[in-house]
């Protein structure tokens, strides 16, 4: 499974019309979870490896950076000109 994040911090000009937006950091981030050892998703939540990847190349984990969980939550870095933050996530099953 791969999201794609699109990370986007701005502010927004409340003088006036309110019309401007001043963008402070924008990038995408693409999260690929694997199923580590497992045949499906299905099968545990345990074994699951996350990478991070900056481009949509997910052919392989070159240039990716694999994400530890702590708790049952992955975290990651975003930084740029103007911004910097940690973002995180989980992973669910939900029976349907």
């Amino acid at each position: 499974m791969v999201m794609r994040l699109d990370v986007y911090v701005g502010e927004r000009d409340v003088l006036g019309i309110g019309f401007s937006d001043n963008v402070i950091f924008r990038k995408q981030y693409y999260l690929r979870v694997v199923a580590g050892g497992a045949a499906d998703l299905t099968a545990s939540l345990d074994n699951l490896e996350v990478w991070l990847y900056t481009g949509e190349d997910f052919a392989d984990t070159a240039g990716a950076k694999k994400l530890e969980a702590v708790n049952g939550e992955w975290h990651f870095d975003v930084e740029g000109t103007g911004f910097q933050g940690t973002l995180g996530f989980t992973v669910a099953r939900v029976e349907g």
